[in-house]
């Protein structure tokens, strides 16, 4: 019996010592396949170093790399390179250019081999601009959300609006407009060209009353709290009310829509 109890206790003690050099194994095998793990991670072969930047106007491509180069610089947790090809920050990268450089709408980066990444720069379109000088040298370029995003010449772009006389002194970043407003000026033009007019200039002298130029055409008045569509729709039933054609249309000084029911016009 004591025999029996013996040997059992020999057994246990070898099971013991073999869970332990087991588990010390284990353990060594996984601190040799982590190192190498991080070895492979940090290959000079899987390293970006080099950013391709691309598109955009308003936008300095020096300062873009920069930021993407300084944001590769360094390890994850003093072990992987943050150059890495499959870890690099795309997305502190994407943040911090769009940060600097309000007139980005987005930044696309793309992996272009193991060691080359491609920075695309997106930018806000105009919509509409607005310029400080009679010249039209310094004009803030607003995006289709009222938002001042960039200072330049006059663009030439054909669904760019110019408005006059709005708020002459703000900055980029700002809001040109109230949101609501901005668009309601902008659904105008929009729906004026639609209908083959040309708006060219909507100006303002109290921001309460607006007026809109038509290229080739009258001025139309019409208040700030009125709907775009009604103001189109009175528009176009004036002139087929008057059966206007296309010369006399273009011999009417303006068209103002502001009372309502009541319709006045001009004639130059």
């Amino acid at each position: 019996m004591k025999n029996n109890n013996f040997r059992s206790l020999k057994l246990i003690e070898k099971r013991k010592k073999r869970k332990k050099l087991r588990n010390v194994i284990f353990s060594i095998l996984g601190v040799v396949v982590f190192v190498l793990f991080i070895y492979l991670l940090n290959l000079p072969s899987i390293q970006i170093n080099k950013i391709v930047v691309t598109g955009g106007k308003f936008t300095d491509h020096s300062i873009v790399e920069g930021i993407a180069k300084q944001n590769i610089e360094g390890k994850y947790f003093f072990l992987i390179k943050k150059s890495n090809y499959f870890f690099y920050p795309r997305f502190e990268i994407a943040e911090e250019v769009q940060e600097k450089f309000i007139s980005i709408k987005e930044l696309k980066l793309t992996r272009n081999s193991f060691n080359e990444i491609s920075a695309e720069i997106v930018e806000r379109a105009p919509t509409a601009v607005s310029c400080k000088n009679e010249t039209k040298t310094e004009c803030y370029l607003i995006d289709e959300e009222g938002l001042i995003f960039a200072m330049g010449p006059l663009v030439t772009e054909e669904d760019a609006i110019e408005l006059a006389n709005f708020y002459p002194n703000l900055n980029i970043g700002e809001k040109y407009q109230n949101t609501d407003a901005f668009k309601k000026v902008i659904s105008l033009a929009s729906m004026m060209r639609e209908k083959s007019f040309h708006p060219d200039l909507i100006s303002t002298e109290d921001n309460e009353s607006y007026s809109i130029h038509i290229s080739e055409g009258p001025r139309v008045f019409y208040e700030k709290g009125d709907d775009p569509k009604e103001v189109l729709i009175n528009l176009l039933t004036v002139i087929e009310k008057d059966s206007l054609n296309k010369s006399q249309f273009q011999n009417i000084d303006y068209i103002d829509l502001r009372f309502g029911n009541k319709v006045y016009y001009k004639i130059k």
